[in-house]
């Protein structure tokens, strides 16, 4: 049976993707690094331990994963470019890694337009150069 853990279930995006399960009827489980704002739908787990995920996805017997990662803002990355890259890429090495090791089916990665910097037209397509202007932007990209 399918199981879909649902990575940064504590955003806008993530709350909207476990409505959005709930809504077809699939089994799911929402994990963030919530602490105190955990509850029956969002599971805290810290997002930094690959031990803590690949504990968490057998435990609750996760097939299949999206990863809505955290989402800063430009001003801040142009602030702490670094911190832009490590808030992004970290947990995502993390979740493949514990997604791998558990044996996970399916990964969906949700990314941000910001990856093609000013585009050309709209709707962008992914097939878009990737052109980012900001580090949030290139973050992203590396992910």
């Amino acid at each position: 049976m399918t199981m879909i853990a649902v990575i940064g279930a504590a955003s806008y995006e993530g709350r909207q993707m476990l409505l959005s399960l709930e809504d077809r009827g699939l089994k799911h489980i929402g994990y963030d690094s919530v602490g105190a704002l955990a509850n029956a739908n969002i599971v805290d787990v810290d997002l930094l331990s690959v031990a803590a995920l690949h504990n968490a996805f057998l435990r609750d017997g996760v097939t299949d994963v999206i990863h809505l990662p955290a989402r800063g803002t430009v001003a801040n990355s142009l602030k702490d470019p670094l911190d832009a890259f490590e808030s992004t890429l970290l947990p995502l090495m993390n979740v493949l890694r514990a997604a791998a090791e558990a044996s996970v089916q399916r990964f969906v990665f949700s990314s941000t337009a910001s990856v093609y910097g000013i585009p050309e037209s709209t709707p962008v397509p992914e097939t878009a150069p990737l052109a980012p202007i900001s580090p949030q932007g290139a973050a992203a990209a590396a992910a």
